[in-house]
């Protein structure tokens, strides 16, 4: 382990924890002191392969009762490993405490996606394919494990050091929305797009409940906003801001491949949507075109549209935020230009087919690039769900999606993490969907 992945983990600590951790490397050792306190927390057992861009180990449950620990999730914790467990996992000698599992190591490996570094596994839209991951092999994707690890190291830090203060995170809901379409109508930037759409939405869509789509269709319907269907976001500013939320909306500022959206920023319609959108206190995002994932050249230049638009249209916010279309991804690639086009926060990293936890956590974090070892600028704060994965599955029924998504926000709510949930606003087509929605906020 190199002196920057240590400056790194540095920096996980003192954000998880207690600014008062120093984290330093003894011979094969990774040693946690407190300066003017006795005692350190010491891991003996460090993994090489949590240093490396594959996922070839096993997985065992490891149950904190046994030891005199609580599980946060009241189960066992799933312990992703390649060498054999010295049990029990935590002993107490002299003024110190040994750690038998590198949780640190589990960490970095799991928050910087390793395993997805150079991998040939991957899906149609070369994204990382979710059932070759190690979580979904080994049947924990649906648990923040880095969050289960590190709730143990705080109880072992408080036996330690009870009168070190650590820091108490709040859970949060934080809600965002991919623009991939406004609204049914025409928007000015891709025809061929456009007629796609509403053959797609033809031929494939169950169209009972869905007459709203056929009538905004129909020639002679007079298409305004507030006829339109995919036209929600009125609808959805006012019931989150019943429960004192704001929420991102993504728009895209580029693109040209068929998989992009027929719309531009610059229609009247939608600089009325934007406007509306900042007003009501909620932030607009980039949502970066279909080819961006891997080339830096497009995403500088979709982030300067971005830029120049807010702008011009003298539209005002703190941070640069952003997700990838169609959630495509390439580590660390995608993260590095990201951060080199001074990106703040980016909210991409979940599986587009299933939900849970892709990164380990639900908590946000520091980037870091594991190729050249560099810490980065950009937060990394994961996707828990994405509306589409619940409410495509033929074999949820909604009372089944709704357990899904209550489960997975319990979870992040046990940890004090965040249950980031993306609902596109052309998914709020009928009552059903809509009361989905609401439930979880």
């Amino acid at each position: 382990m190199n002196k920057h992945i240590l400056n790194w983990l540095n920096i996980i600590l003192k954000d998880r924890f207690s600014n008062d951790l120093i984290l330093d490397k003894l011979d094969n050792k990774l040693i946690i002191k407190v300066k003017d306190f006795e005692g350190s927390i010491i891991f003996d057992k460090l993994q090489k392969n949590f240093l490396q861009f594959n996922s070839n180990f096993g997985c065992i449950k490891w149950n904190p009762r046994d030891e005199g620990y609580s599980s946060i999730l009241n189960k066992p914790i799933a312990a992703p490993t390649s060498i054999k467990f010295k049990l029990p996992i935590i002993e107490k000698k002299k003024d110190d405490y040994l750690i038998h599992y590198d949780i640190l190591g589990l960490a970095y490996w799991s928050l910087n996606r390793l395993e997805e570094i150079n991998s040939t596994n991957l899906d149609k839209y070369k994204r990382f394919d979710f059932t070759y991951s190690h979580a979904y092999l080994y049947k924990y994707l649906d648990e923040p494990i880095v969050d289960c690890w590190f709730n143990i190291l705080s109880q072992v830090i408080n036996k330690l050091w009870p009168k070190i203060s650590l820091k108490k995170k709040i859970f949060q809901t934080i809600i965002s929305h991919d623009v991939d379409r406004p609204y049914l109508k025409y928007g000015g930037k891709n025809l061929h797009v456009y007629l796609r759409n509403i053959a797609s939405d033809i031929i494939n869509k169950n169209l009972n409940g869905y007459d709203k789509l056929l009538l905004t269709y129909l020639p002679g319907k007079k298409k305004n906003s507030s006829a339109d269907p995919y036209d929600t976001f009125e609808w959805i500013m006012d019931e989150i801001e019943k429960y004192n939320l704001n929420s991102t909306f993504n728009f895209i500022f580029g693109g040209s491949h068929l998989k992009d959206s027929y719309y531009s920023v610059e229609n009247k319609n939608i600089k009325k949507i934007i406007s509306s959108i900042i007003s009501r206190k909620n932030n607009i995002g980039a949502h970066l075109s279909f080819r961006c994932f891997d080339q830096e050249k497009l995403i500088n230049q979709e982030l300067d549209n971005f830029k120049i638009y807010l702008n011009s249209n003298n539209f005002h916010q703190e941070k640069i935020i952003t997700r990838m279309h169609y959630l495509r991804w390439s580590t660390p690639k995608t993260l590095v230009y990201l951060n080199n086009s001074g990106v703040d926060i980016d909210n991409t990293l979940g599986y587009s087919e299933s939900p849970g936890f892709r990164c380990g956590t639900c908590h946000p974090y520091t980037g870091y690039d594991p190729v050249n070892h560099k810490i980065l600028k950009i937060t990394v704060s994961p996707l828990i769900l994405m509306d589409i994965t619940l409410t495509s599955n033929k074999n949820l029924n909604f009372e089944d999606a709704y357990n899904v998504a209550i489960d997975l926000k319990n979870k992040c709510k046990k940890v004090d993490g965040e249950f980031t949930l993306l609902w596109h606003n052309s998914n709020l087509m009928d009552e059903n969907r809509k009361n989905l929605f609401r439930s979880l906020l």
